[in-house]
């Protein structure tokens, strides 16, 4: 199990940064300072809920606002802020506007068990830092230029980095906009390198999680009204190296992808999303996913739903795979003094039940935010998997959230693999003798928010191996892990 160790001191000393010791040694005095109240204006939470998903979609809108009452205002005293925000409505002339901003990451592991390939039983503890800073002109009514900047490393540890670790100063967004007025809302076509985010981001996110996150180049259209929307776009995903120059991989990948919220409370989503890859190495694909997302509350009831059909060729094989996503919650504000919610969800991707015919079966999960719900380890893809998820979810503080959520995993076919949150197997037994049952995750994560443009985040999580992780141990593997974090998240 993780402990505190004076390892993470000696690491912050190498990256000479010692804020992420700093925050363990400040958390205590923070979080009993995190429901203070001061003299309003604005809300706090108006001005984190100004960052997006991707920073191209930040909304300042608090800026033209009155200043509001209640708990969750911000201090009026807080310098930082008021020039952060002096930054977001720079005027260049009567025509045009600058608005500058970014984030400081630092997030400090330790983890046992898991190793560079997850759940092989080797240890590691290290520092990751990210920096992240954009321009957005804006030229008139129509014309928008927007870069953003990525700086992404690790300090420390015994294993090389993964994937979503490391880049060396790269844009991680640079594109040309033009928009107008249509029909009562509003259209723009973008194009260049581009961030996607849609619906729940199960099959198309930008994985903030990942130290590096994910982009595209190409080209994007869309149209918005209050209650419509539909994006188009035809992009190609770049391949992130840590030491190599990065490139664009040789994928095609485009959709549409709709959503309406014309029932008060509810959103209705339909898409439609090509993958297409280029022959390597003998064999190519090309198949397309259709879905629809559901998700809204009836009084204090909560509901969400999501069902995904594939087919086209898979490396050459036939292919014809299928996910569903079926959630349930209760918003328990009646029952308890401070604000709470109860989700149940149940999660099911294909698997292949034989992986020597010539038919490929396997859910294909495609640039997902896997961790947010397939557990904090990254040990489970939204590939050939069962599982069920109970979260609960209580704000004790106005600036302080609490999350506990149990995961129970499960292959959905025996003789597939496991698959990681990568998309790579990483267990796999062909004859499915060693059974379903991968095991169950316990994740513990608290979220503290002291000032508006700074978060807080500290997540333990417990893997304890079922049947099939078992049965498929290496030598010397036990197949159980640990993971201990502490993430700040500093936002000008």
């Amino acid at each position: 199990m993780p402990v505190l160790s004076p390892s993470l001191v000696r690491t912050a000393l190498m990256t000479r940064s010692l804020l992420p010791a700093l925050l363990l040694c400040l958390w205590p005095d923070l979080a009993a300072r995190a429901d203070e109240t001061a003299e309003p204006c604005p809300a706090a939470g108006a001005v984190a809920a100004a960052y997006g998903g991707v920073f191209y979609d930040n909304r300042f809108s608090y800026l033209d606002e009155p200043c509001p009452e209640g708990p969750d205002r911000a201090d009026p005293r807080d310098g930082v802020r008021r020039v952060t925000d002096r930054l977001k409505a720079i005027p260049l002339s009567t025509w045009a506007a600058l608005a500058l901003g970014g984030e400081l990451r630092l997030r400090y592991h330790n983890e046992d068990g898991i190793g560079s390939t997850r759940l092989d039983g080797r240890d590691d503890e290290f520092l990751l830092t990210r920096m992240r800073a954009y321009a957005d002109a804006r030229i008139g009514r129509y014309l928008r230029g927007y870069v953003e900047i990525i700086d992404a490393r690790k300090s420390g540890g015994r294993l090389p980095p993964r994937g979503i670790e490391v880049v060396r100063g790269d844009i991680l967004n640079g594109f040309g906009e033009i928009a107008a007025p249509l029909a009562g809302g509003r259209v723009f076509l973008r194009g260049g390198r581009q961030e996607l985010l849609f619906g729940a981001q199960r099959l198309v996110s930008p994985l903030n999680w990942g130290n590096t996150r994910r982009n595209f180049d190409g080209i994007r259209g869309g149209y918005r009204t209050a209650r419509f929307a539909i994006d188009v776009w035809f992009t190609n995903p770049r391949v992130i190296r840590a030491r190599d120059r990065d490139r664009n991989g040789r994928t095609d990948f485009s959709g549409v992808y709709a959503s309406w919220t014309g029932l008060p409370g509810q959103t209705l989503e339909a898409y439609a999303l090509n993958l297409d890859t280029d022959p390597q190495a003998g064999a190519g694909s090309n198949f397309w996913t259709f879905g629809i997302h559901g998700k809204g509350r009836l009084g204090p009831l909560l509901w969400e739903t999501e069902d995904m059909l594939q087919t086209g060729t898979l490396k050459g094989l036939d292919f014809h795979a299928s996910s569903l996503t079926v959630g349930l919650g209760a918003d328990l504000a009646a029952l308890l003094p401070r604000p709470a919610t109860l989700w149940i969800h149940y999660d099911r991707a294909s698997g292949d039940n034989d992986p020597g015919d010539a038919r490929a079966r396997t859910f294909q999960q495609l640039f997902p935010l896997a961790h947010a719900y397939f557990g904090a380890m990254d040990l489970v893809a939204r590939q050939n998997i069962a599982a069920v998820s109970a979260r609960f979810m209580v704000k004790p503080l106005p600036r302080l959230t609490m999350l506990a959520v149990f995961h129970h995993f499960s292959l959905a076919a025996a003789s597939d693999a496991l698959y990681n949150a990568g998309g790579i197997a990483i267990r796999r037994d062909p004859g499915g003798r060693a059974g379903r049952d991968v095991g169950r995750e316990l994740d513990l994560i608290a979220r503290l928010a002291p000032r508006s443009w700074l978060d807080l985040e500290l997540g333990y999580a417990r893997f304890r191996a079922g049947g099939f992780v078992t049965a498929t141990n290496g030598p010397g593997v036990g197949g159980n892990a640990d993971f201990l974090y502490l993430q700040s998240v500093f936002r000008f």
